[in-house]
């Protein structure tokens, strides 16, 4: 039958589609020198302690042990004889703001791999505060038993980031099929929900970020998988299946970290918003019920919080205040800079936030998102009260980090914690939103005008996928070769030598070219189509 070759059709390309991204997210994990990701010194050594049997210290409490200083030496993360793991220490990247040394890492000599040290965690000595422990564990107790399953306890410390690095991966990858899935459910035609999932490409900063040593991935894979089963309730009638499926992954999520507190909400108004043929009260009970199931496999860790410190989170190491000096702090100045680092570091500020994307670009992809996201939610009509709560997670989370951004600048007067990483668990809303917009330009400006929107996004969202990795690996192992970068030095410096390194950047590029080839000619086949063929 058609409709089942169609889907089979539809299964296969969004399975090539995530090969591609799994692909782009292990090149990534190659390209990334050791620890140069936010905080993966720290992610690192916890792992590594709860792997020892070291436990989860309280908050402020847990000390980075100094086989981590070790591992950031022989990585290039800081300079030999550092005695911590301060910004200071940091080598540069090329075009980076971390002055640190004053040299550069492209210009220091990478120890051999031979020479890479089995790192030894004794638990004595400190060379600073390891602030993850203000996080819930689950991440780390995986990523621990992960490497005690490879046997990674006595693996060279390379191996050991390249595993966490792959596990990461294949954590994050799922962003793509949720995409497809949520597209599909909220009634776009099989085309543009291909068009979703490959969008996915055009943020580079969530490849980074997917690929590192980090609970963030965990965090992104509840918050994909939560906005798909939410959109099954929002589209269907939903059952006591619906009830614990999302209420299990809302508690699992509830254990990665605290901003998935917003989810709660999404998850509530899913039940409520469902179009299903059932009572308003029936959805209420639904709603409260998933709810409450998330609370009784998730919110243990935050009600002991609040009795232990009276807050949801503490803060894993004290904070400095400020000496505003009689000066008032003012909002509009912590704004300007709170939100040009929330854009840059969504769609691309590598390292530890250091290296930016280039300005123009940022602007554009900025621009692009937010009038697509507009026409989306105009050409949405039937599916406008669903497409608002799947991405309702985005906008509450940024106002949080706002309003705790404002609080942190009046205490320390120090913009922080303005990471466009934290949104990401939405981003599948986000994408389908976004291709939610062609439907509109379909609409107004006719199939010529969809057709090229389309081709625009088809091709765009790998390019700026190639050029967000360009960026970092001519920052890191810049060279005046044509490429801009030298593969001998990134070799070198990489926890992955030899031909793997370059077996994933050749499966980058071949993956973009077909996307786009593919995507060029999805587009021409399907100019004349009807925009909106919802379950077809």
């Amino acid at each position: 039958m058609r409709w089942q070759r169609d889907r089979q059709r539809l299964i296969g390309a969004g399975a090539l589609l995530t090969v591609v991204y799994l692909a782009f997210l292990i090149a990534w994990a190659y390209a990334t020198p050791a620890f140069r990701s936010p905080d993966a010194p720290m992610h690192y050594n916890s792992v590594m302690r709860v792997m020892e049997g070291g436990g989860w210290p309280e908050p402020g409490e847990a000390d980075i042990d100094p086989a981590v200083l070790t591992v950031a030496i022989e990585g290039g993360l800081v300079a030999a004889g550092a005695p911590d793991l301060g910004w200071g220490h940091f080598y540069r990247l090329n075009g980076g703001l971390i002055v640190g040394t004053g040299q550069y890492l492209a210009d220091t000599d990478p120890l051999p791999e031979a020479q890479r040290s089995i790192p030894q965690f004794t638990g004595e000595g400190s060379v600073g505060v390891d602030q993850m422990t203000q996080h819930p564990p689950l991440y780390y107790g995986i990523a621990a038993g992960f490497l005690t399953m490879l046997g990674a306890d006595s693996w060279q410390w390379d191996g050991q980031l390249l595993a966490l690095s792959i596990l990461s991966a294949l954590m994050v990858m799922w962003v793509v099929p949720c995409t497809i899935y949520t597209a599909r459910r909220l009634g776009l035609n099989r085309r543009l929900s291909l068009l979703a999932g490959a969008s996915i490409l055009a943020v580079p900063q969530l490849a980074h970020i997917g690929s590192a040593v980090t609970n963030d991935s965990l965090y992104i894979l509840m918050g994909s998988l939560l906005i798909a089963a939410c959109a099954k309730v929002l589209t269907t009638t939903p059952t006591r299946r619906d009830v614990i499926m999302v209420g299990a992954l809302l508690g699992l999520g509830l254990w990665t970290k605290g901003t998935f507190v917003g989810f709660g909400l999404v998850a509530g108004l899913s039940f409520l918003a469902s179009r299903g043929a059932l009572p308003w009260t029936r959805k209420l009970k639904y709603g409260v019920s998933a709810g409450l199931l998330g609370v009784l496999v998730g919110g243990y860790w935050w009600v002991r919080n609040l009795v232990l410190y009276g807050v949801l989170q503490p803060s894993g190491f004290p904070n400095e205040a400020a000496d505003w000096a009689g000066v008032e702090p003012r909002f509009s100045d912590f704004l300007a800079l709170a939100w040009t680092d929330l854009m840059e570091s969504f769609w691309g500020k590598f390292g530890w936030l250091e290296l930016p994307l280039p300005s123009a670009l940022i602007i554009a992809l900025t621009l692009i998102a937010l009038i697509m996201s507009a026409c989306g939610l105009a050409a949405a009509r039937e599916y406008r009260i669903p497409l608002l709560v799947l991405v309702l997670f985005v906008p509450l989370t940024i106002a949080v980090l706002t309003i705790q951004g404002w609080l942190n600048y009046q205490h320390t007067g120090e913009v922080s914690g303005m990471q466009g990483r934290y949104p990401f668990p939405g981003i599948v809303a986000l994408a389908v939103l976004v291709s939610w917009g062609h439907v509109w330009l379909r609409r107004v400006g006719g199939p010529r005008l969809a057709q090229a929107s389309e081709s625009l996004f088809a091709i765009g969202s790998p390019l700026v996928g190639l050029i967000g990795l360009w960026t970092m690996l001519r920052a890191a192992y810049s060279s005046d070769s044509l490429l801009g970068f030298s593969w001998m030095t990134w070799d070198a410096w990489s926890i992955a030598t030899g031909a793997t390194l370059k077996l994933s950047v050749i499966v980058c590029v071949l993956g973009s070219a077909i996307i786009m080839v593919g995507g060029l000619r999805l587009a021409a086949m399907g100019a004349k189509a009807p925009a909106e063929s919802h379950r077809r």
